[in-house]
């Protein structure tokens, strides 16, 4: 039997989500604990009671993983870990915990289908053609010409208000304005 069925003695329903108070954040701007000026585990703990007054009853936390921060933490390079700005395995433990007692459960954005080429599942891949990991990744013995024109993925176009192309690192778009008028 689940252990969480054995200390709360009833069904959790199926379908919890429904009547849920969902919060989404992002751990490094939420709550800074040690004055660092980046928002930690030990800082979102120091709100939670905070959270409850509000009447939050499910934390959806942005990627926390360690990552080289080139896609917003979202190209991650240890699913096993916490990046270390954010906290240790041991605060995100005691996250877990601290939000039971006070009846918030915690989701978290794990993007295993998108890594960091820090991964080592990716560093394998690059390493090796016949590496277990190789047919993970899309792989071409040539850069595509328009590999800065945009998105990659077919029939996916970009949300209103946002621009399709990308500037190359160092290059300018020749406009002078940031803003539309």
């Amino acid at each position: 039997m689940p252990r969480w069925h054995v200390r709360q003695n009833h069904r959790v329903s199926e379908r919890w989500y429904k009547e849920a108070v969902i919060y989404c954040l992002e751990v490094d701007v939420f709550a800074d604990s040690d004055g660092d000026g980046c928002g930690d585990l030990p800082g979102l703990i120091s709100r939670l009671d905070y959270l409850t007054r509000l009447g939050v009853t499910c934390l959806w936390l942005n990627p926390i993983h360690p990552s080289p921060r080139r896609d917003n933490g979202y190209d991650v390079s240890d699913f096993y870990g916490i990046d270390p700005r954010l906290g240790s395995l041991g605060d995100f433990s005691n996250l877990i915990q601290q939000a039971r007692a006070r009846g918030i459960r915690i989701i978290i954005d794990l993007v295993v289908n998108h890594t960091s080429d820090e991964h080592p599942w990716f560093r394998l891949a690059r390493s090796d053609p016949g590496s277990r990991y190789r047919d993970w990744y899309v792989w071409s013995q040539q850069e595509p010409a328009d590999r800065f024109q945009g998105t990659v993925f077919p029939g996916s176009r970009p949300r209103p208000g946002r621009s399709t192309t990308r500037r190359r690192p160092g290059t300018s778009t020749g406009s002078t304005s940031s803003s539309p008028t």
